[in-house]
């Protein structure tokens, strides 16, 4: 069994390690912080600039900012642009049967006509639902 000076020894370690993890952490953070804000600094110069600032990088610069960005997440996709609306939907009249009274008929151009009194349709049974000429859907 342990004695309670080597638990407390290894209470103590396992701090030590948590303080030094949060400090690397920390330090982690503040570097991203500082390069994402470089990243941006560069990119609002114009594109001579930014070609001739990086002409200027060593070797080991150039493979930091190399692992920063394989380390980074991808950036998000661009919001795609909205679809084109549906046309709007053609407005139909109900069918004609043979021998009802209907209290409107269809002029030769295809438009519904109301009348007062009602009339008996004697031609041919219609579709359950027929569309209207592009003029009456206006």
């Amino acid at each position: 069994m342990a004695t309670a000076e080597e638990l407390l020894e290894e209470l103590l370690e396992k701090q030590l390690e948590l303080v030094r993890a949060r400090k690397g952490s920390e330090r982690e953070a503040a570097l991203e912080e500082r390069i994402a804000t470089l990243e941006k600094r560069l990119e609002e110069k114009p594109k001579a600039e930014r070609e001739e600032a990086l002409e200027e990088i060593t070797d080991e610069e150039y493979e930091l900012i190399r692992q920063h960005r394989a380390a980074a997440p991808p950036p998000a996709p661009k919001a795609e642009p909205a679809p084109a609306p549906a046309p709007a939907a053609k407005r139909t009249r109900p069918g004609r049967k043979s021998g009802m009274a209907y209290e409107w008929y269809v002029d030769d151009a295809g438009k519904v006509v109301k009348t007062d009194i009602a009339n008996i349709y004697n031609g041919a049974d219609e579709p359950d639902e027929v569309e209207l000429p592009d003029e009456e859907a206006a």
